[in-house]
């Protein structure tokens, strides 16, 4: 039993798979997705979070009912060289999604609770424990999330019922106040949703197609339920005015909640459910790196790929500390992954293998085109700096000079009066 699960062999049933993705999932609610999606999408913010759950959860059953799992599938529809390069493709997108979950996690145990602490440590600490639990293999670290789901449980109906006096279902209007635009990119790109339902496909061979299937169709659904109840029940508290300024959407919703002298800042008793939480979301996406390494390249016994890959993971988060640089791999990564999944499934099933692969060489090119189409130059914007208001004739005037940036050496500026009543 040591032997088979120090080479990298899973046993996963239907209870650790859940817990798994499920941990995965909600986890993020303690990070920045919550104000930064309530601050980007508004009201319309919770059920744009219960869409993507929804769609990953047909994705999910889509690909699941091609019969293999996700490795074979890419073989199947694109070739062994091809599929081989896809797997390592995937591979590194695992580290990367690790090293942003475990940036993310430094990030708030240093603003709540270590301030001039060097995020070093944190992450270094962090990953021995990945590296001590991944020894022996996923299947220990399923078993950590089986464990721990119940306090998870526990923990976040205490927050919503903790907050139940703070909320104003009046901020949730208008439900399409920032547009479609907003809306859609919240739909695709809202939570790492997708990246986590991959995993479970990616375990199909070993876990079974059976409890594959029964343990993603669980776990997405309540998952799904939770993440939409955590941002229906913040934006209740904060509006899209202040969410942006937060840094963890659950601990915000109970920071302000007064009990009584006995327990005067309650946020502090989920301090540790957080850093377990996240913890444990750190152990499996650092376990599941190495795991689809290992399959990648065929190496049976992964136990030498675990030191390398925690001191890879952590040179990432040395590099980039808190830099938005690897907030988009989190954002949209996910949800081009498993559009590829899903067309190299439909392709496959539709198609065949030689169609599959002339339909991935135009999708590929296209997913690693996307750009900062949302991103603007300080030229675009209007900045006002001189404001002046002064008593008119009929009401009031108000003078405003904006740079205009002719050139690059110099700039000009123009100056805009607008008389009101009022």
């Amino acid at each position: 039993m040591e032997e088979k699960a120090m080479s990298g062999e899973i046993s996963v049933g239907k209870r650790e798979g859940f817990s798994v993705v499920y941990i995965l999932i909600t986890a993020k609610m303690f990070c920045s997705y919550l104000p930064c999606a309530v601050a980007a999408e508004g009201g319309s913010c919770w059920y744009t979070a219960a869409l993507s759950c929804g769609a990953a959860f047909l994705g999910f059953w889509f690909i699941n009912s091609c019969g293999f799992p996700l490795f074979e599938l890419f073989e199947k529809s694109l070739g062994k060289t091809a599929g081989k390069a896809m797997q390592v493709l995937f591979s590194a997108y695992f580290y990367l999604y690790a090293a942003a979950a475990l940036n993310e996690f430094i990030k708030i145990i240093k603003i709540y609770n270590f301030p001039t602490a060097s995020p070093v440590i944190f992450a270094a600490a962090s990953l021995a424990a990945a590296v001590i639990v991944g020894a022996n293999g996923f299947t220990a670290v399923s078993r950590l999330s089986e464990f721990y789901i119940k306090l998870v449980i526990i923990t976040y109906l205490l927050i919503f019922a903790l907050g139940t006096g703070q909320y104003s279902y009046m901020r949730l209007f208008p439900v399409f106040g920032h547009g479609a635009v907003s809306i859609a990119s919240g739909f695709f790109s809202g939570i790492s949703v997708f990246s986590d339902a991959l995993i479970l496909l990616c375990l199909k061979s070993e876990a079974g197609s059976k409890n594959c299937f029964r343990a993603g169709r669980s776990a997405l659904i309540f998952s799904g339920i939770t993440v939409t109840a955590a941002t229906l029940f913040y934006n209740c508290v904060f509006d899209y005015t202040v969410s942006g300024e937060k840094a963890s959407g659950m601990l915000e919703t109970v920071k302000n909640v007064y009990r009584g002298h006995l327990v005067q800042r309650v946020e502090s008793v989920f301090f540790l459910m957080m850093t377990v939480v996240f913890a444990v979301s750190v152990c499996i996406l650092f376990s599941f790196a190495v795991h689809m390494f290992g399959k990648a390249f065929e190496i049976q016994d992964r136990r030498p790929c675990l030191v390398p890959s925690a001191a890879l993971i952590l040179g990432i988060c040395v590099i980039m500390p808190f830099a938005s640089a690897l907030s988009p791999i989190l954002k949209w990564g996910g949800a081009a992954a498993f559009g590829i999944s899903a067309a190299a499934a439909a392709v496959y099933k539709l198609k065949g293998r030689a169609r599959a692969a002339a339909c991935m060489a135009v999708i590929l090119p296209l997913v690693l085109l996307c750009g900062c189409s949302d991103m603007r130059e300080v030229s675009d914007e209007a900045y006002a700096i001189l404001l002046g208001v002064d008593k008119a004739k009929n009401g009031v005037k108000l003078t405003a000079a904006m740079p205009t940036y002719e050139s690059e050496e110099e700039s000009q500026n123009a100056v805009y009066t607008v008389v009101a009543e009022n």
